[in-house]
């Protein structure tokens, strides 16, 4: 057994000391990146660092990668790596299975949810954050959702409902994977509103959200209705999507 072992970390060695000096972006020009792009890629396929990353037109920023060359030994090829730009801060690991799945783990990630270009603006008028943890995110050779498990919460409401004079409730939240689709699930903290929504997001970059709010405050009620929430069974409800594919769902109950 222990000369089994031996090989095996020889093997890993090897093939480390090969592929050492593999520039990164020799590698990222030939991989599928989807709706992610970079200006600019240093380092190694082992240690390296990519600058100017954007995703579907957002702006990320910087992303480091730095890999565990032992994790080879268990199925796949693992990095840990960091995040910093102007939307968000991040650090996390990413395995690369050799059956070409990902898998995300282990992230803590502060996201600065007023910098997010596709946030509606009159969502963007006071500073607001975003808390995400991600346990395991796993996800398939064609991006789709393959299971996910973390929690998230935001004071979006609260520091944004301060334009319409109403003390807004945080909100907490999970993520999972729903027919290959990333789920996002969001519940207002107690309060004297009631505040869900949830939003799913496709591997082709398709998404679509909805949101249910109950309330008698009049002065939120005159907020939703500039937000273009409709009144529906006793609840002010909001529902959209970015694609044909991706229908808008029903407003949560």
């Amino acid at each position: 057994m222990a000369k089994i072992w031996l090989i095996l970390v020889f093997l890993v060695v090897f093939v480390s000391g090969v592929v050492a000096n593999t520039p990164l972006g020799f590698v990222l020009d030939r991989a599928a990146l989807g709706m992610v792009t970079y200006e600019r890629a240093s380092g190694t396929v082992w240690r390296g660092t990519m600058t100017g990353v954007s995703a579907g037109g957002q702006d990320i920023g910087r992303i480091g990668l730095k890999a565990k060359p032992l994790s080879l030994l268990r199925g796949g090829l693992r990095y840990s790596g960091d995040v910093v730009g102007p939307a968000a801060t991040g650090r996390g690991d990413v395995k690369l299975g050799f059956g070409r799945s990902i898998y995300i783990q282990d992230v803590i990630a502060d996201v600065r949810l007023h910098a997010l270009e596709s946030l509606d603006p009159r969502l963007r008028t006071a500073p607001s954050s975003l808390s995400l943890s991600i346990r395991t995110l796993a996800l398939n050779a064609d991006m789709s959702c393959k299971a996910a498990d973390g929690t998230l919460t935001t004071d979006l409401l609260t520091a944004v409902g301060a334009q319409w004079s109403w003390s807004g409730p945080k909100m907490d939240g999970e993520i999972s994977c729903n027919n290959g689709l990333l789920q996002v699930t969001l519940r207002s903290q107690p309060g004297p509103d009631l505040v869900s929504a949830d939003g799913q997001l496709g591997a082709n970059g398709s998404f679509s959200a909805a949101a249910r709010v109950t309330t008698t405050d009049t002065r939120l009620v005159s907020a939703l209705e500039t937000l273009r929430f409709r009144y529906q069974d006793g609840d002010y409800v909001y529902s959209i999507a970015n694609s044909a594919t991706a229908a808008p769902r029903e407003a949560l109950n």
